[in-house]
């Protein structure tokens, strides 16, 4: 399959914009629900790959063998003996919520809550927050969408450099939602992207420990203090029907 063909982009525009992050040509991809798009020094214009729907769906692989197969001629076309690789995910393929900046008890109750409801197997789901500007984020993706890519860039004798999400390179826009038709980088934002070194050593998801779950409780969801009144009141009250009832029946018994 010729892939260079399949283009959304309706103009030419020029990628020579950055090189490399340690010397080597990088290729950095864009990953989005239904496949990604590869930006490089050495294209003269984007390509993107389109995800199978038999073989990748709903951001989960159904095929891994198929889509290491097609991975693997896709990325012969781009003829470099070495390359680093920067996977960018876009918020198509991460689960995002944002609040005012939280403290750490708090954190760890939402994180919790957000990782148990997220529609992937647990042991495929990698979550963890990030805080910037007094805004909290809380983030978690299935993990094989982009682990997939590991088999094929090691036989290639390439190196993925980073994994990171879209919103931590502009971190100014704060709303999930306005990530969510981000379906193309500029020249100008992957160069930003390239270069933003700091990010990249701090937050990569490659150097992320694994987050120990644990089924949320009752107390986790209770998120203010007024839902806490509201629980405790209930329990108060459905324990003194309970005595009533049990203290009705013992009046009538010895009635009778």
């Amino acid at each position: 399959m010729d892939y260079s063909t399949q283009l959304p982009f309706p103009r030419k525009m020029s990628y020579h914009v950055f090189m490399a992050f340690f010397g080597k040509p990088t290729l950095l991809f864009y990953l989005l629900r239904t496949g990604f798009i590869v930006y490089g020094s050495n294209l003269s214009e984007p390509v993107t790959f389109p995800y199978d729907q038999e073989v990748v769906k709903n951001l989960e692989v159904a095929n891994k063998t198929e889509l290491r197969t097609q991975l693997l001629e896709f990325f012969k076309q781009f003829n470099l003996k070495e390359a680093d690789i920067a996977i960018v995910l876009s918020e198509q393929v991460i689960f995002h919520k944002v609040f005012p900046e939280l403290e750490k008890d708090r954190l760890e109750k939402e994180l919790t809550i957000f990782v148990n409801e997220v529609p992937f197997e647990q042991k495929n789901v990698i979550s963890d927050s990030w805080s910037k500007d007094q805004i909290t984020h809380i983030y978690a993706l299935n993990k094989e969408i982009y682990e997939i890519f590991q088999p094929t860039i090691a036989e290639l004798k390439w190196q993925i450099v980073s994994v990171l999400p879209l919103f931590m390179f502009f971190a100014a826009d704060t709303d999930p939602q306005s990530f969510n038709n981000k379906n193309e980088l500029t020249p100008e934002e992957v160069q930003y992207i390239v270069k933003n070194r700091d990010v990249v050593k701090t937050e990569n998801l490659l150097i992320l420990e694994p987050l120990v779950l644990r089924a949320p409780t009752l107390d986790d969801r209770l998120t203010t203090p007024q839902q806490k009144k509201y629980v405790t009141f209930g329990l108060i009250l459905f324990i003194l029907i309970v005595w009533l009832v049990i203290i009705f029946f013992l009046v009538r018994s010895f009635r009778h």
